[in-house]
């Protein structure tokens, strides 16, 4: 009897301490998409370990950086190409245009189930055909992150799906809880190494695994920057909450953040010399229901003495779920929009489409070329 209560009382210590680092919400986010997929996610993901010594993966040279905010294939998008051709939502605008190398980054909403269904219109478990991945190779993305709230829509087994079927072609990096090796992917930029950290930010994370994956990007790279997921969906501004974990990504050594979620853009601060997009808003959506969900931005960096980002306004309102860049009067007028929900100190900056971090106060001449068409 006795042997039997020790185990039972050994079984019972054994599984608290498993589940005492149990990720929970912020209470914030809640409400609304959000909570029906955070509701599972706890319960589905076992949290890995960040291994003591992380394996760089082989690394690709690219001649520049892009980053964009939300990209579906899912829903209404996946209609589209159904019947408009695999490339639609990819002929407005061509992300090779500004560099003949280019890194493309997107944030990958949805999931590639292992039994594809189409998403009903209305349904937000995203689901993405394995026969769409190809169009997105071919119009030149390179590297998705799944350190989002849509990664799990169809379960442990839908994210793992996901991974193996993207990794065959994308560089994947972020997780949709916690953190660990997978949420950090290096390469080289001209003649720098960038180290890449996706953080799903909706949900809590530990503190000193978020330390530890920096000291090794620090250790590997020459520039981290954080691509997270964050902020409350169609909030036109930027909260609190945001800023300060930005503060937090800063102090830990981050040189650049790039945020999405909200749907559509925000703010862009610059915090301890660090630049902060709250949210790039949508890129690639199948949400009409106003102007600022079909408008976003696209930043495209070099890193010729310092980091030089132009920033591009973007928008899909007279092509459902197929973005362009504004025609100039819409670019200035948009960017000014941004310059006055943005920080003070960088007003002119937005407003010229143009932001350096570190070096000379020249601009890069591969800047120059792309906003001087504005």
């Amino acid at each position: 009897m006795l042997r039997f209560a020790y185990i039972a009382l050994t079984f019972i210590l054994v599984f608290k301490l498993s589940t005492i680092n149990v990720l929970l919400p912020y209470p914030e986010y809640a409400a609304g998409e959000t909570a029906q997929i955070i509701k599972t996610q706890t319960k589905l993901f076992k949290q890995k370990n960040i291994p003591a010594v992380l394996s760089v993966q082989s690394i690709k040279e690219y001649d520049s950086l892009t980053f964009v905010g939300d990209v579906l294939l899912a829903r209404n998008v996946e209609y589209l190409m159904s019947k408009e051709g695999g490339d639609y939502p990819f002929k407005g605008l061509d992300v090779t245009q500004f560099s003949a190398q280019p890194a493309v980054v997107a944030n990958f909403e949805a999931t590639v189930p292992e039994i594809h269904q189409p998403t009903p219109t209305g349904q937000i478990d995203f689901s993405v055909s394995e026969s769409a991945l190809p169009y997105l190779k071919d119009v030149g993305y390179t590297h998705l992150s799944l350190g989002n709230n849509h990664s799990f829509d169809f379960g442990n087994d839908g994210y793992l799906h996901s991974i193996k079927m993207l990794e065959n072609t994308f560089e994947v990096f972020g997780q949709p809880v916690g953190l660990s090796s997978n949420s950090l992917s290096l390469l080289d930029v001209q003649d720098m190494r960038v180290a890449l950290i996706g953080i799903h930010g909706l949900l809590k994370f530990n503190i000193d695994e978020l330390s530890q994956i920096f000291a090794y990007a620090e250790s590997k790279s020459d520039i981290q920057i954080v691509y997270v997921h964050w902020g409350e969906e169609y909030a036109l501004r930027q909260n609190n909450e945001q800023r300060e974990m930005a503060k937090l990504f800063i102090k830990n050594g981050a040189d650049l953040i790039v945020g999405h979620h909200p749907h559509v853009v925000q703010g862009i601060e610059v915090i301890d010399g660090v630049p902060v997009f709250y949210s790039l808003g949508n890129y690639i959506f199948d949400q009409y229901f106003s102007k600022d969900v079909q408008q976003g931005l696209l930043l495209s960096l070099y890193f010729d003495d310092g980091i030089n980002i132009a920033i591009l306004p973007v928008s899909s309102e007279s092509s459902l779920s197929q973005p362009r860049l504004m025609s100039p009067e819409h670019h200035s007028a948009f960017l000014e929009k941004i310059a006055l929900k943005s920080d003070s100190n960088v007003f002119e900056s937005i407003k010229n489409g143009y932001i350096k971090v570190g070096g000379s106060v020249a601009t890069s001449t591969k800047i120059a070329m792309i906003t001087d068409i504005f």
